[in-house]
């Protein structure tokens, strides 16, 4: 279940990384400055969400190789993945969610939107999936998942920032 994905921040020359770990499977993000030397000065880890020790014994999942995409023209970072306190029906079945991280420049501290519903998954589909990219020709994210209802296929998405959070 436990998985990373990171992004390059031109905006801002750092470094994104978000990964599901922990025994509870808690979703922790950083961010880091790149020196000139190449080494990357890392901020304080961030909790994004709590795993099944905070959300009623459900698990964070899905955020595997592109569940992280910078928009390259503010250095926001948009992650998704299947939110443990967003369940479909019982056990570890999530609806997948996004956050808007925004790094504070001074220190690389992390602070982020609420999270919301990109898709909704139904019955059918027990651990959808979504994926994420920044479009900087029409600055916007865009995802891809399985989850559309209790209908099979892949669907794609438009996301943006409204207000800060997430819009799909």
């Amino acid at each position: 279940f436990s998985g990373n994905s990171c992004d390059y921040d031109k905006y801002n020359n750092r470094v994104w990384s978000a990964w599901i770990g922990g025994g509870d499977n808690t979703i922790y993000a950083r961010c880091g400055t790149i020196a000139s030397d190449k080494t990357i000065s890392w901020g304080s880890t961030f909790t994004i969400q709590g795993g099944a020790s905070t959300v009623s014994g459900n698990y964070n999942q899905g955020l595997l190789q592109q569940g992280v995409a910078v928009d390259q023209s503010t250095g926001k970072c948009l992650v998704v993945w299947n939110n443990a306190a967003d369940s479909v029906s019982s056990g570890s079945k999530h609806h997948p969610n996004a956050v808007i991280l925004t790094v504070d420049t001074s220190d690389n501290s992390i602070t982020k939107s609420n999270a919301v519903r990109m898709a909704t998954g139904g019955s059918g589909q027990s651990y959808p999936v979504i994926k994420c990219h920044y479009d900087p020709d029409n600055t916007e994210w865009v995802a891809v998942t399985d989850a559309n209802g209790s209908s099979t296929g892949i669907y794609a998405l438009r996301i943006t920032n409204s207000s800060g959070s997430p819009a799909a």
